[in-house]
């Protein structure tokens, strides 16, 4: 099944495939920033970043082993952030996408 008809979709997806590292570094960034550097939390962030998550499991295929990885980290962040600030917004934020991204990975894992 062909998803991208037209030829700027199809070569949007391919410079996609390209840039594997870049795209992932993108979103890890986008996740450690909003937990640490922006105030406040907005649903349409956290479910667009969770959303191109998504696309990029699907476009790179990715294993669910990456996701639970990056749920480790974000546990230890949840963690020191925990026993030094008790709780936070940067502690709650953390647990927000503690929670996303292994429910995703769970999600994934299913599908495998």
């Amino acid at each position: 099944m062909k998803i991208f008809k037209n030829k700027y979709s199809s070569h949007a997806l391919t410079i996609a495939k390209q840039n594997k590292t870049a795209v992932l570094l993108f979103i890890v960034l986008c996740v450690i920033g909003d937990i640490f550097f922006i105030s406040g939390s907005s649903d349409i962030r956290t479910f667009g970043f969770l959303g191109l998550t998504i696309v990029s499991i699907l476009i790179y295929k990715l294993a669910s082993k990456l996701l639970f990885q990056f749920c480790l980290i974000l546990l230890i962040i949840m963690f020191w952030e925990f026993i030094f600030t008790g709780t936070s917004e940067v502690t709650e934020k953390a647990a927000v996408w503690f929670f996303l991204f292994f429910a995703t990975g769970i999600i994934r894992q299913w599908k495998e």
